[in-house]
């Protein structure tokens, strides 16, 4: 099992701010968002989702065969990611928000329009509220969304080279599981391990407008 949300990187706020001559000041600690994913399942059953709060970095898919690291941070307003970086061979990388792009190849670029980036064989490519990124057989699709007046991203694996070796959320295959009664509760049994989980729901951001579906709830540890 991928276990990259137990290891993610935490950045914590600061408990102070500074007025207009520099002296500190104290502010009111802000509650962690809560980011919710949803794991598809197979035989169209019901998916899996799991819970990380805060502001935490993930990687979000690792291709070691074609040099391809993507990574996200997560939103500390709003659900979603606030940016996510693809880092491709040893000297490009593109990092998105919702606002811009900024490309590193032979230079540092920023990109706030539509027109197709080029970075060898890597092109991003901008529609709306739609990002495509492709290289070397790969096909990430970043979506924008908005909530309560408040943007974020998510991401979505179209398509990847047939590599066994793929890591990161992105690249969890569907679960298949066998659900288990009990008098008082429900488990899933997933690779012969019988899994604690309740009845919950969560939006797809996998799709413009999101859907709410209904899903098992887990602990992250359990779901990866």
């Amino acid at each position: 099992m991928f276990t990259a949300v137990s290891k993610v990187q935490r950045i914590s706020s600061p408990a102070y701010d500074y007025d207009s001559v520099g002296l500190p000041v104290r502010v009111a600690s802000r509650a962690p968002v809560n980011h919710r994913f949803l794991l598809k399942t197979k035989n169209q059953s019901l998916p899996l989702c799991f819970d990380v709060r805060g502001d935490s970095r993930l990687k979000l898919l690792h291709l070691p065969n074609s040099e391809l690291l993507v990574s996200g941070k997560l939103n500390t307003v709003t659900e979603g990611f606030e940016r996510i970086v693809i880092r491709f061979k040893f000297d490009k990388y593109v990092a998105i928000t919702a606002d811009e792009i900024i490309a590193q190849g032979l230079r540092r670029t920023r990109h706030t329009g539509q027109d197709p980036i080029l970075l060898g064989s890597m092109t991003v490519i901008r529609r709306g509220n739609e990002i495509n990124v492709t290289a070397e057989g790969t096909h990430l699709i970043i979506l924008v969304h908005e909530k309560n007046s408040k943007q974020f991203l998510w991401p979505l694996l179209r398509e990847q080279p047939s590599d066994n070796n793929a890591e990161g959320i992105l690249a969890v295959k569907p679960a298949v599981y066998e659900e288990i009664q009990h008098p008082s509760s429900t488990k899933l049994k997933i690779k012969d391990q019988e899994i604690d989980v309740s009845r919950s729901s969560a939006a797809d951001y996998t799709s413009l407008p999101p859907l709410v579906e209904n899903c098992w709830l887990m602990s992250p540890g359990s779901a990866l």
